[in-house]
């Protein structure tokens, strides 16, 4: 089996237009606890330039959408590293729902952070 990914993202975007639809597509799924095996990540937090966080985040912009901010997690290293713009300051809101995603949370409809913490499992287990 090969290793599994090392970085996925998932970033908090903002509506250009449509701020209802494309909203409802970033919520994070509280309803829907993380595995129960999920690793606590070590999450450090980047207050960057807009330059820097559009470097790191720029590439997970959706369609119409633009980034203000996004998280990377390595689930072998056990990192989540949260990049924020710095000015304007990233609201509240911002800040919780990457840290969401940091402790195992997916937006409503996905399983990414599931699917790759499943795959670094089934990868321990086949390589250790």
């Amino acid at each position: 089996m090969s290793r599994p990914s090392l970085q996925r993202s998932k970033p908090v975007a903002l509506p250009v237009i449509a701020a209802l639809i494309a909203g409802a597509c970033t919520m994070i799924d509280i309803a829907r606890p993380p595995a129960s095996d999920f690793p606590k990540l070590a999450i450090t937090e980047h207050y960057v330039s807009w330059a820097v966080m559009r470097e790191k985040c720029g590439k997970y912009d959706p369609p119409g959408m633009m980034n203000y901010g996004c998280m990377e997690y390595d689930l072998i290293r056990e990192t989540c590293h949260i990049w924020l713009v710095a000015e304007p300051p990233p609201s509240p809101d911002t800040v919780a729902h990457e840290r969401l995603h940091c402790r195992g949370y997916d937006h409503v409809g996905e399983s990414t952070l599931r699917d790759a913490w499943q795959a670094v499992k089934e990868w321990r287990q086949t390589n250790h």
